[in-house]
């Protein structure tokens, strides 16, 4: 990830009110929402994803919405993440920029497997004979195609006083397997709260009013609302100008959780996704992280699903306009 920043003042923020959430729909389509979970932002992936109460800026319009709020001036971001040995790519452009009452963000995303091969009994060498060791796909008559996901996430974060941001997005889907085609939208909101400069806490409803992705032919699927609730701890460590943060957060409402309507003493179910993140920065330069995807599976209880980064930062005074720019990495395991 590469980050640029230019020097735009800080402006005064107002209020803005938080999107409820919407009740349960009877009908819905399991795993439809799985492309919407991959995650954006190596920072926050490398902390096991537990930062809904952390995130800010870039990462914000994603992860939570009301993190804009923290905006004080233009960031940019670009993301190219490969998993299982490059078979499958993400890529991202995100930015953040204060306006008169708040922040917005945006970030576009692209998650594709390019590059499939399509191949039928027309393309054989004899398209009359049946597939055989001497009647074999003419590479010249095949073609290839791409089953990709795109992601516009657009929102907006305000600070309703120094200690309560909370902020709503929207996110326009276009989904193909090549030729055929899905559109949807989306609408997710945020909170987040400093209940002291060490303790944070946030929430984000996803897809709040349920989230619908209709494909040509007719056929439309439907991704259930999703709660995210986190909190974070920071130590400040002046003697060595750095800081330390540790979070967790669980996920309410999602295909592991076993989904069956909103109620508040459903979100610590013990089969709930958990996860946990840990960050040292040090003179915001130098960033180690470490986290994993699910606590239980440090407890003995199922895949780990660990993670890990580093950043690093510096400042650029040759560069008009730009007073830093940033490289994080991520890793993170696969079950």
């Amino acid at each position: 990830m590469i980050r640029a920043f230019d020097k735009t003042s800080v402006v005064r923020l107002i209020a803005l009110t938080i999107l409820g959430i919407a009740g349960t729909v009877n009908a819905a389509t399991w795993f439809a929402g799985e492309f919407l979970g991959v995650g954006v932002g190596p920072r926050a992936i490398a902390k096991g994803g537990a930062v809904t109460a952390t995130a800010t800026e870039t990462d914000a319009p994603y992860w939570n919405p009301a993190g804009l709020a923290s905006t004080t001036r233009t960031e940019f971001a670009f993301e190219h993440a490969e998993r299982f040995s490059g078979i499958i790519t993400h890529d991202a452009i995100s930015a953040a920029f204060p306006v008169r009452t708040g922040a917005l963000g945006v970030t576009v995303f692209r998650g594709a497997i390019d590059g499939i091969v399509f191949s039928d009994s027309t393309v054989l060498t004899d398209p009359t004979a049946p597939l055989s060791s001497r009647n074999m796909p003419d590479p010249t008559k095949t073609r290839t195609f791409s089953n990709a996901d795109y992601t516009i996430h657009v929102a907006y974060g305000h600070r309703i006083s120094s200690r309560l941001d909370v902020g709503v997005g929207a996110k326009l889907i276009h989904r193909n397997i090549d030729r055929t085609e899905a559109f949807g939208y989306g609408i997710d909101a945020g909170v987040q709260w400093r209940v002291n400069p060490n303790v944070h806490f946030g929430i984000t409803a996803r897809d709040v009013t349920t989230t619908r992705v209709d494909w040509d032919g007719g056929r439309t699927d439907v991704v259930k609302p999703t709660v995210r609730i986190g909190g974070a701890y920071v130590w400040a460590l002046p003697d060595i100008d750095s800081r330390a943060t540790i979070s967790a957060e669980t996920v309410y409402g999602s295909v592991d959780a076993g989904y069956s309507g909103f109620a508040p003493w459903r979100v610590l179910r013990e089969n709930n996704p958990a996860m946990l993140g840990t960050e040292f920065e040090w003179r915001n330069l130098l960033a180690l992280r470490i986290g994993t995807q699910d606590i239980r599976g440090l407890l003995g209880s199922g895949s780990s699903r660990l993670t890990a980064g580093i950043g690093v930062r510096a400042p650029v005074p040759w560069i008009e306009n730009v007073s830093e720019i940033g490289f994080d990495l991520s890793w993170e395991t696969h079950t």
